[in-house]
């Protein structure tokens, strides 16, 4: 398996791809356990690769006051977008998926989240956090 995921990533798949990967295949055999087709998951002896977690830097309060002020004169709705996310800290798809009814006189109730797949199209889903 460690050859396979070798050869995975030296056809230019990345090493996030590997793990999907690898997970796929891993509950593969889990299930070919349950049923008895195999007495060990060959996939639990594997070392797919360590994904790299990317550092987000988040702009300075300077540079998101600047951001939001162009963003404002060039599009006033998108302006307003990014304003409620930025203080709001909602993720993307919170803000995609807000309603005026999750709007009320005490605050915004965030209860769903739009997310998007490229073979699905856009769906509601609850949101990551509760």
């Amino acid at each position: 398996m460690d050859r396979l995921y070798r050869d995975i990533v030296t056809q230019g798949s990345s090493p996030a791809s590997v793990r999907q990967t690898h997970a796929i295949i891993r509950r593969f055999f889990n299930q070919a356990m349950k049923w008895g087709w195999v007495e060990l998951n060959p996939a639990l002896l594997a070392s797919p690769l360590k994904v790299a977690v990317a550092r987000v830097i988040a702009p300075t309060v300077e540079q998101l006051i600047s951001i939001l002020e162009e963003t404002k004169a060039v599009h006033p709705q998108w302006g307003a977008f990014f304003m409620l996310g930025a203080l709001t800290g909602m993720r993307r798809g919170e803000l995609c998926g807000l309603h005026w009814d999750d709007c009320g006189d005490t605050g915004v109730m965030v209860t769903k989240s739009v997310i998007y797949t490229p073979a699905g199209g856009t769906r509601e889903a609850p949101t990551k956090t509760q």
